[in-house]
């Protein structure tokens, strides 16, 4: 199975519920130090960090996002690369 396939590559997954409670939403978690860099998949439309701080880079900008951030990013995106700051690892949620 492709979404096997998929999920294997992650960390942790979890299950969370969009707000109308019916559709759930596939939520993966990926650990990342200043070391690392991460290239977003294509069907991933926003990220939110968990803890640390991380480096986006979009297109032609740079952002940093520190806990509790989000950003989102629209269906024609082009690539995004995500990448830890600091000593200790970021923890960057993944939403599809």
């Amino acid at each position: 199975m492709v979404l096997q396939g998929v999920l294997k590559r992650f960390q942790s997954v979890s299950i969370s519920y969009v707000r109308n409670g019916r559709v759930p939403q596939i939520v993966h978690q990926i650990a990342l130090t200043s070391k690392d860099s991460y290239t977003l998949p294509s069907h991933i439309r926003e990220i939110r960090i968990k803890s640390g701080k991380a480096w986006v880079s979009h297109q032609t900008q740079d952002t940093i996002l520190c806990w509790g951030q989000r950003m989102r990013f629209p269906k024609e995106r082009g690539t995004v690369v995500l990448t830890g700051l600091e000593n200790r690892p970021v923890v960057i949620e993944l939403h599809a």
